[in-house]
């Protein structure tokens, strides 16, 4: 096993849908507005698809399809939250296009949700996306997208 070092400025992170960015201090849980999962952005959904913001490996999926976890080549560890209390209806309204540990590139699809399903049930749709690990980076939130800078010379582990 040899250590080397692999110096990266920063990552793009797209945004997973379409929809208007507001700041994550908007949004109308705690849990997200005071960045108890880490700092992020979110959205005003126009659309019920929500697409990888990131080439990475899906590293969390839900059984009531809600959230997805995502993790960059880089090591930016992503959460998608799709709406406020969404779990509670147990994947019904979700149609999921992935599986954990599934590799997934920029712009794949993950997730269809029944926007005019949750409208009726009076259902807040914001969505959220959190980088988990954000302690390590400084995030700067863009028009479209979120620019991840990294901070520090990151370590990656490689055997023979």
């Amino acid at each position: 096993m040899h250590l080397f070092r692999k110096k990266i400025k920063s990552e793009i992170i797209n945004s997973p849908c379409k929809g208007k960015m507001i700041d994550i201090k908007d949004v109308n849980d705690p849990m997200f507005s005071q960045k108890m999962l880490g700092d992020g952005v979110a959205f005003i959904l126009e659309d019920g698809l929500i697409c990888s913001p990131v080439d990475g490996i899906v590293t969390a999926s839900f059984p009531s399809k809600h959230a997805i976890g995502i993790t960059s080549a880089n090591d930016v560890e992503i959460l998608v939250h799709i709406g406020i209390n969404t779990a509670d209806f147990n994947g019904n309204g979700f149609k999921s296009f992935v599986n954990e540990h599934q590799f997934v590139n920029k712009n794949d699809p993950l997730i269809k949700i029944d926007l005019d399903f949750f409208k009726s049930k009076e259902v807040d749709t914001t969505t959220i996306l959190i980088i988990t690990n954000s302690q390590k980076f400084t995030i700067e939130r863009l028009s479209d997208y979120v620019r991840v800078n990294y901070q520090t010379t990151v370590l990656k582990a490689n055997s023979k």
